[in-house]
């Protein structure tokens, strides 16, 4: 009975510590958004930098706003999980680049000193 015990909690350890690490779209990298507002960026320009959008909206001024985003977790049961999330949305009109919206979060890990 007694190793079964055993058994049994090292069994939901191990199911509990190998959940899947979830990835959704393509990292964003910080370096290119900071160019987005060059004089010469069109649209091609971005998908050339950031791929297809994952979502393109027209809004009612007529722009088209591309939206892109990048989803990171990677589940602890016995801890806070890795979590990182960019989104970047950027506003385009007649094939030029109007303006920019990007936003960056994560989890940090505390440690003491």
């Amino acid at each position: 009975m007694r190793y079964a015990m055993i058994f049994l909690i090292l069994l939901v350890a191990f199911a509990f510590g190998c959940a899947p690490t979830i990835i959704e779209g393509r990292k964003i990298d910080e370096a290119k958004v900071k160019d987005l507002l060059a004089a010469s960026n069109t649209a091609d320009k971005v998908q050339q930098a950031f791929g297809k959008p994952d979502k393109v909206e027209k809004m009612t001024s007529g722009e088209e706003q591309y939206s892109y985003r990048y989803y990171y977790m990677n589940p602890h049961w016995w801890t806070i999980s890795d979590v990182e999330e960019q989104n970047l949305k950027v506003m385009v009109k007649d094939s030029e680049v109007q303006g920019y919206s990007y936003r960056k979060s994560s989890t940090e890990k505390i440690t003491k000193e």
